[in-house]
């Protein structure tokens, strides 16, 4: 992929004879997105296309949404059901005490496929029509963590869907980064209200209070945050969170989404301005690190209850093993890649982890079952169908700790067949994402170890 767009781009103004000079694109969910001009209809501005009196309106208002702040983070700590009117508190400088749920949602006034261009038409001028807007769909979300100062960079990937990709997921994540979710729902305009739903502390099945987009990562993600929190420990404690939701344009050989249409026919637009077009769909859009929207300071503790939950999971048996022919060859290539996950290891034992694992388990996917995963499709559109075809499967490394205590750590190992619609000579097996980590006794992994003995 190319580099990521977060400012204004003087350079990729469309240009030539004819061309339709301006054309401008801006960073995900900042002022630009909703004050940037008219739409192709060349009456209204983007932030008026909801009339007075609708849902929509009255939604956006209860939120306090402005052009100017086109985008917040709220929070709840009731269940909602399938609502997010109830959240109607902002996020930053609150202090939330020994919640029994804890939901966030980025309230906007789109769904989340955020404008993130417009496209200067030399046809559109001479019918005397407003510039298009060129909406991106937002599928991958970074979630940047402090708490008390110190940097949450556990490096966690949770996919709604494993087998899922797009041009941002095939992006490494960001250094730094706590968490990125991935979700191919967001983009889905009347999916869900004009929200994302982050489940982050829920006693009960994370998956009774989430809306449709969030069901399928509400455990995982339910279950990193409170790991997370376990690690600071008991009492009050000072958080800063920071999102960076991360975008493509999708590239359709139809013409692109914009604003009130599913796509605009390509006879209607003139060559420079299809040239900056496909430029678009070759870069993904994310936002500016300094967009105080998306981030909010706040303080929270958990009860004994929430902090229990990580002692609670170490004393649960190892994961089963699935029944893949190639099962003694994956397991070799993973330990010779365990080393991504020795922090994330030391950081949940609480001691320093080294050396490679005592046991590796091949485990199963929600989406594959037993065997390994196989991913057919690649990027948006049609002229990207197949592009990266790949097998994957989750792989647990098991380190004993000092104590009665070991660790265990979720990661995900790749094999690319078709690369960039290049078929590999030599697929190998590699490191894609890192995942959770879990206490887990030591008796738990000799047994494990004793179990799988005929495997590897």
């Amino acid at each position: 992929m190319g580099a990521v767009c977060t400012g204004l781009q003087a350079g990729l103004q469309g240009s030539g004879e004819g061309g339709g000079g301006g054309n401008t694109n801006f960073p995900l969910f900042g002022p630009q997105c909703y004050s940037c001009g008219k739409t192709k209809q060349g009456k209204k501005n983007l932030w008026d296309e909801y009339p007075k009196g609708s849902d929509t309106y009255d939604m956006v208002k209860d939120w306090a949404l402005t052009p100017e702040k086109p985008l917040q983070i709220r929070y709840t700590c009731n269940g909602f059901g399938e609502s997010l009117e109830t959240m109607t508190r902002p996020l930053h400088g609150a202090t939330i005490t020994e919640p029994t749920a804890f939901h966030l949602a980025c309230t906007t006034l789109f769904p989340w496929s955020a404008p993130c261009a417009l496209v200067s038409n030399a046809k559109h001028a001479t019918e005397g029509r407003g510039k298009l807007v060129v909406f991106a769909e937002v599928s991958c979300l970074d979630i940047f963590v402090s708490i008390d100062g110190k940097v949450q960079d556990d490096g966690l990937v949770i996919k709604h869907k494993e087998s899922y990709t797009d041009p941002c997921v095939e992006e490494k994540p960001p250094q730094g980064v706590w968490c990125t979710l991935v979700s191919g729902e967001w983009g889905r305009r009347g999916k869900d209200p004009n929200a994302l739903h982050l489940p982050l502390v829920i006693k009960d099945d994370p998956t009774a209070a989430c809306l449709n987009a969030s069901h399928d990562y509400a455990t995982d993600f339910n279950t990193a945050f409170c790991q997370m929190v376990a690690r600071a420990g008991s009492g009050v404690h000072s958080y800063t969170l920071r999102l960076s939701p991360r975008g493509y344009v999708e590239d359709s050989e139809h013409g692109p989404t914009s604003f009130g249409v599913s796509t605009y026919p390509w006879k209607k637009m003139d060559e420079a301005t299809k040239t900056y077009y496909k430029d678009l769909t070759k870069k993904t859009f994310s936002s500016d690190e300094d967009n105080s929207n998306l981030s909010a300071t706040f303080e929270l503790s958990v009860d004994s209850e929430i902090l229990a939950m990580s002692t609670a999971a170490a004393q649960r048996p190892a994961p089963e093993p699935i029944d893949a022919d190639d099962y003694k060859e994956i397991a070799e290539c993973g330990m010779k890649m365990s080393g991504r996950c020795l922090k994330t290891a030391g950081d949940v034992l609480g001691e320093e982890v080294s050396g490679m694992p005592d046991h590796v388990i091949l485990a199963p996917s929600k989406d594959y079952g037993n065997d390994v995963g196989y991913c057919a499709g690649g990027g948006a559109g049609s002229d990207s169908n197949k592009k990266n075809q790949y097998y994957f499967v989750h792989v647990y490394y098991l380190w004993k700790g000092s104590g009665d205590d070991g660790v265990m750590v979720r990661s995900t190992l790749e094999k690319y067949v078709t690369r960039d619609h290049q078929t590999l000579e030599s697929p190998v097996w590699e490191t894609a994402s890192v995942h959770e980590g879990n206490k887990i006794k030591n008796a738990q992994i000799d047994i494990a170890k004793e179990r799988d003995a005929d495997r590897f």
